[in-house]
């Protein structure tokens, strides 16, 4: 009998311990470098596709009832379709585009609010130019003949001018270290209130959070699955911030799929973006709520038009400024969008 046990246990301990000094020799939970921000380079093309529907309102109660004075509310619910081909003209060392052209394919703004029903198609087949990164932008509209509505502009200015801030965002969620599926990384609030604020509406880093999760990794393309909490400090009112009296907060859900590598421009994403907030005034308060859902597709290449040739008239347009409630930003994305190129979140 224990002639037959000792080489039978003998030969369990030496499977065992090869067995143990093959797991040693392998990653025990491998990991992989997630890239959030594409890196552009002079040169690269892309095509954006995106879809983004917000509903937005800023009603006055005084006492438990909304205002009978109509100009005490503002309601209004949007959706936007954009086909846009892009094409980087410059880059910095960090992949970010400081020169770039867009050529709008398609451009749809459909607009229900208390003026009635509005649609504008007015960035259809028309040519913007893009210098700058971030706050810094600038936009110049490049198409001789082209008449883009005030609206138009607004919109141009938040989805591609100094108002887009998905770039940033992207930068602030992308963690530092490859990460194992399944994880989740928790980007600091002063990562959130850097990418999100401003001095017009600056975010609380100590109560704004995020979380990305590695949801899943097939081939080249990896499923995350990102949260933003982001709370704002208050409501611009004129001139002043006024603080909020309960609520304040934007929430971000965003699913992505997109590829590994940073400069593939392969991306597919859906956004939920939501905002309650309210300011106290005399007699009563002010209620600002915003929901926008957006999806949207980033794909490498596109066939960009003639440009307009060195020396043709070009029109630059102006943002203008036009009076209207304020609402805190951010907004996304969105939807929109949270969305690259899409409509910031929750704006």
């Amino acid at each position: 009998m224990r002639t037959y046990v000792r080489p039978v246990l003998a030969a369990v301990l030496v499977l065992s311990a090869l067995a143990s000094a093959t797991r040693a020799g392998e990653p025990a939970d491998p990991t992989v470098k997630v890239v959030l921000r594409d890196r552009w380079k002079a040169g690269d093309v892309a095509t954006l596709s995106s879809n983004e529907k917000r509903v937005k309102s800023i009603v006055k109660f005084i006492g438990k009832e909304p205002s009978p004075n109509a100009d005490d509310s503002f309601k209004e619910s949007r959706v936007v379709d954009q086909e846009v081909i892009i094409k980087c003209l410059e880059a910095d060392a960090d992949g970010h585009s400081t020169k770039r052209l867009l050529y709008f394919v398609k451009y749809a703004y459909a607009t229900t609010g208390e003026a009635g029903p509005e649609k504008d198609a007015s960035l259809e087949k028309v040519f913007v130019g893009v210098d700058g990164v971030g706050p810094a932008r600038t936009l110049t509209v490049l198409s001789p003949d082209a008449k883009p509505s005030p609206r138009a502009m607004r919109w141009l200015e938040g989805a591609h001018g100094k108002g887009e801030m998905l770039d940033a965002l992207y930068a602030a969620l992308e963690p530092k270290e490859p990460i194992a599926v399944g994880a989740t990384s928790k980007p600091t609030g002063e990562a959130i209130a850097a990418a999100l604020g401003s001095d017009d509406a600056p975010i609380d880093a100590e109560t704004s959070s995020a979380d990305v999760t590695l949801a899943s990794v097939d081939g080249e393309k990896a499923d995350l699955h990102l949260v933003v909490v982001a709370q704002s400090k208050g409501r611009l009112i004129g001139k002043a911030l006024v603080s909020w009296s309960s609520g304040g907060a934007s929430r971000f859900d965003l699913q992505l799929t997109r590829a590994l590598a940073a400069d593939a421009f392969d991306t597919t994403g859906e956004s939920e973006d939501e905002f309650e907030g309210a300011t106290a005034e005399k007699g009563g308060e002010t209620r600002v709520s915003i929901k926008s859902r957006a999806e949207w597709v980033l794909a490498k290449g596109g066939s960009m038009p003639e440009i307009p040739k060195p020396g043709a008239p070009k029109s630059e347009v102006p943002v203008p400024e036009v009076p209207q409630p304020a609402a805190p930003q951010p907004a996304a994305p969105q939807p929109a969008a949270p969305t690259p190129g899409a409509p910031k979140p929750g704006k």
